[in-house]
């Protein structure tokens, strides 16, 4: 069994000028190419172990809560009689704050990327500067992401190699600098999901799932921390729904160890999603539920970035 992950989908957008993201029209031609050569299935069918997937099987994935998923992902899903899981960090529903890492998406996709290179290397201390940390997820981070080499750099520097303790000081200071006038509560009703949509897209038969609280790396914080990010997230969202699904922020293995894969289970999450591009095997089905692998769609035909 194949899952796929998505993150945005939508048209091209003046004001969102350097973003990357998969066309709409695109993901229409591979919705139409995985009816073609695969079979995509319920994805409440896997909740229930007792269940019997083939090789041709595959699920749909979207990442973040966007409000596009909304505009142009859900509306093709119904049309299509298929569903997807909708996997969301839920600060912006609680707190009404827009999570750290759109920022850095928002800043990538407004802001030349030399811009934001320059901003960086005249205000990032030394000091901040985890290397242990960089080199530890270099060769496993943004690997299938065909974006330039500048959004890359930015990224990894941004999510990986600032130290914990000055990650979200440094980049609010950043996004504060290029948008000084920026309404926060405002851009959220714009780019994130509401719970009217929440609340449509199950009574349309789409899964939500958590994908914490705050979209941190997890194995980056204390035990602690993980599981107050997976409880919150879990929390809320029980609101809407009883079954319980999981999504690892940024996916890798390295982004979580045992000691979370053990909280899940005990929080009675029926199964979690990494991203590490490889298939899902029956035994991964039955034993490895809370680290079940997605291939991002730029694998597959019809997955380029537009750009």
């Amino acid at each position: 069994m194949k899952s796929v992950v998505y993150h945005k989908i939508k048209k091209f957008d003046r004001k969102y000028n350097f973003d990357k993201f998969l066309h709409i029209n695109d993901f229409k031609k591979q919705i139409k190419f995985f009816k073609k050569k695969y079979n995509i299935i319920d994805c409440n069918k896997l909740f229930d172990k007792s269940e019997q997937f083939k090789t041709q099987d595959l699920f749909l994935t979207f990442d973040d809560g966007l409000k596009i998923h909304h505009e142009f992902v859900f509306p093709q899903l119904k049309k299509n009689k298929i569903n997807g899981i909708f996997y969301l960090s839920t600060l912006p529903f609680t707190k009404n704050k827009i999570l750290t890492v759109h920022k850095i998406h928002i800043l990538l996709s407004k802001i030349n990327s030399n811009l934001l290179l320059s901003y960086i290397d005249k205000n990032l201390k030394k000091t901040m500067i985890d290397q242990n940390r960089l080199q530890k997820f270099q060769k496993n981070i943004y690997i299938k992401q065909k974006n330039l080499n500048e959004n890359v750099k930015i990224k990894k520097i941004l999510n990986y190699s600032i130290k914990t303790d000055f990650r979200n000081y440094f980049i609010n200071k950043m996004f504060k600098f290029f948008f000084p006038t920026l309404s926060e509560s405002r851009f959220i009703k714009e780019y994130y999901l509401s719970e009217k949509n929440l609340k449509e897209m199950l009574n349309n038969n789409m899964v939500l799932g958590s994908h914490t609280q705050n979209h941190e790396v997890l194995s980056f914080l204390s035990t602690k921390k993980a599981k107050k990010e997976i409880d919150l997230s879990l929390d809320y969202l029980d609101q809407f729904t009883n079954n319980k699904t999981f999504c690892y922020p940024y996916g890798s293995k390295k982004s979580y160890n045992k000691k979370i894969i053990d909280h899940l289970n005990k929080k009675g999450v029926s199964f979690s999603v990494t991203v590490n591009n490889e298939d899902i095997s029956r035994n991964d089905f039955i034993n490895k539920r809370q680290e079940l692998s997605r291939y991002d769609c730029n694998n597959f035909k019809h997955g380029k970035v537009f750009k």
